[in-house]
């Protein structure tokens, strides 16, 4: 497949998923200040349900044999040549929505 074709896959396949992933940077009273930095784009099947499109995203933010930032499907889109997995309280856009990531799932934000 050529760069035009796999453009066009790419196109007409897939849906783009942001993550940013949060870090508490200063305790303000009684709680933690978060900040939260873009890290990926996740392309992911456009002919899964919103749901399991968030769950591939996850799956594929996950460090468990090499960086996942290795993966075809993702791009790295932080300043840092390596970063930790995606976990709870991250945030990911699918589709103009906002979802954090829960104890168990994903969490509509708007």
């Amino acid at each position: 497949m050529n760069a035009l074709e796999k453009n066009f896959d790419i196109m007409t396949n897939y849906n783009e998923v942001v993550v940013e992933h949060v870090a508490f940077n200063a305790k303000v009273g009684e709680s933690w200040s978060k900040e939260y930095n873009k890290v990926a784009k996740v392309l992911v099947d456009k002919s899964l349900s919103t749901k399991e499109q968030l769950e591939k995203a996850y799956m594929l933010t996950q460090n468990i044999e090499d960086g996942w930032w290795n993966n075809e499907l993702v791009t790295n889109i932080s300043q840092q040549d390596a970063l930790r997995s995606t976990s709870v309280e991250d945030i990911m856009y699918i589709n103009g929505e906002k979802y954090m990531v829960d104890a168990v799932g994903f969490k509509k934000l708007n």
